[in-house]
């Protein structure tokens, strides 16, 4: 059921839909807002706030060019805020659309003129620098830019503090085992434990090799030796090795073996695997053979 304040906004929308609908046919069932931007309400959400500058939104969203679906959660980061605040709704096409909306609203906006995003904006595809293109909005929470801003710093904190603690174990695992080498700025180690008299591995090159994976505690979590297995891959290809075992991988020679030490910012990040098996700031040990090149 509406309230009063509901209904009363239903009803001025309406009526700004039937002012311009019989001006401006191009997009039926949309009101034209300016600069190029029809609007459209498709649900009203039980909240009762309207974004306003400097606040982080939640948003679900849908992009299409026609109607072929282009993208879907343009923005939503880590904390699920949109990374970018709304901003300053005098010049900025995409929070002067969101600002029109309320809490837990749905809606379309079609850009006709000009896009909202600029070319540098590598988040956003490039078929959505040219218009007319649509948007599917649903806007389900937002906060104030302090509260985020707040809640930012306190993350920032606890992150520094746990680095902290994952290097000051890395640090005693290095006297404790009486290891020589000398890390990078990264805190990754190298450490060649049979050299190779092949070539080294570069970019695009198929390579094989045989590993065994293990936390800074000893812990084995994984080993290609123990199936008597390997594995092979495309040197540099996407979402095949993690950063501190590429790194690694490309220091070697063919034939050769190594122990890589390697921090978790190279290896599975503040978040741990999706798998839930490797933990949050997990130093990763990898003894690895390279088996082959080709």
């Amino acid at each position: 059921m509406f309230t009063s304040g509901r209904c009363a906004r239903y009803f001025t929308l309406l009526l700004i839909v039937l002012l311009f609908s019989c001006k401006e046919e191009k997009y039926p069932g949309y009101s034209l807002l300016g600069d190029g931007i029809y609007y459209r309400l498709h649900t009203f959400g039980d909240g009762k706030i309207k974004p306003e500058k400097g606040d982080f939104l939640s948003l679900k969203v849908k992009c299409y060019k026609g109607d072929t679906l282009i993208c879907e959660e343009l923005y939503p980061d880590r904390d699920g805020f949109d990374t970018m605040s709304v901003k300053d709704v005098s010049y900025d096409l995409l929070s002067s659309a969101i600002t029109m909306m309320e809490v837990g609203d749905s809606a379309s906006f079609i850009f006709d003129e000009k896009s909202p995003f600029t070319k540098q904006d590598t988040l956003v595809p490039v078929s959505l620098h040219e218009n007319p293109f649509r948007l599917e909005v649903r806007l389900v929470n937002l906060k104030e830019e302090k509260i985020v801003r707040k809640e930012r710093l306190l993350h920032s904190l606890w992150v520094k503090e746990k680095r902290e603690e994952e290097l000051e174990l890395i640090r005693l695992f290095i006297t404790g085992n009486n290891i020589n080498a000398v890390p990078d700025s990264d805190n990754f180690y190298y450490i060649e434990t049979m050299a190779g008299s092949g070539e080294q591995p570069v970019t695009g090159q198929v390579t094989t090799v045989s590993y065994k994976a293990s936390f800074i505690s000893g812990k084995e979590f994984y080993s290609t030796f123990a199936s008597n297995d390997m594995f092979e891959f495309i040197l540099g290809a996407p979402g095949q090795l993690l950063p501190g075992m590429e790194r690694g991988i490309r220091k070697m020679r063919e034939g050769g073996k190594a122990r890589f030490i390697v921090p978790s910012h190279l290896a599975f990040g503040e978040a741990g695997s999706s798998t839930g098996l490797v933990g949050p700031f997990k130093t990763l040990i990898f003894d690895v053979e390279l088996v082959k090149l080709k």
